[in-house]
């Protein structure tokens, strides 16, 4: 599966409208809650602005591996599922800036699919997606300290946990024990 730099890169390199960590929050609630997310309604959010045609074949290409190995983890009885963000070597203030975008990105799949489906959202759900919506606003001014490296630990495992509950809640091809159509 890419990485974090490695998408970050391709997005770049192709002009998209968006960065790593949005473009797999993205993915992750369309997935939630439409089982897969529909090619042209990705391929619209990534907004490539590139005139190469190989590059903007090559995002695609990675775009579409990255969804099904999406859909096979956050599937997995495993709990293998992972958010993707910066790696710990990143500046704190770089790690939480990508754990909003991820969350916004992961706002607007939902939005998006759920808008399409009118899927209602639990209680559960929908205290989380508020909590994503905060997240989606906070930044760092400083370094930070230890603390805050604990509480960014704490929150990207909450975010990670969250979107597994709304999965396992909203979609209905997990909930149905269907595996969706994958699109190859």
């Amino acid at each position: 599966m890419i990485d974090y730099i490695g998408l970050n890169e391709l997005l770049w390199q192709v002009q998209a409208d968006t960065s790593a960590a949005n473009c797999h929050g993205f993915l992750c609630g369309q997935i939630c809650v439409a089982g897969m997310p529909e090619e042209d309604l990705w391929q619209e959010y990534l907004d490539l602005q590139s005139d190469n045609d190989t590059l903007v074949f090559e995002c695609y290409q990675e775009i579409h591996h990255l969804i099904v190995d999406i859909a096979e983890l956050i599937r997995s009885s495993d709990l293998d599922f992972t958010i993707m963000l910066p790696d710990d070597g990143s500046t704190l203030a770089d790690r939480l800036q990508a754990l909003s975008e991820w969350c916004e990105g992961f706002l607007s799949g939902l939005g998006l699919g759920a808008a399409q489906g009118s899927l209602p959202l639990t209680e559960d759900c929908q205290e989380i997606v508020d909590d994503y919506s905060k997240i989606s606003c906070v930044g760092l001014e400083d370094e930070g300290d230890e603390n805050d490296e604990q509480a960014l630990t704490e929150l990207i495992e909450y975010v990670r946990a969250g979107a597994l509950l709304i999965f396992d809640e909203m979609c209905p091809a997990h909930n149905t024990g269907q595996r969706p159509e994958f699109l190859h």
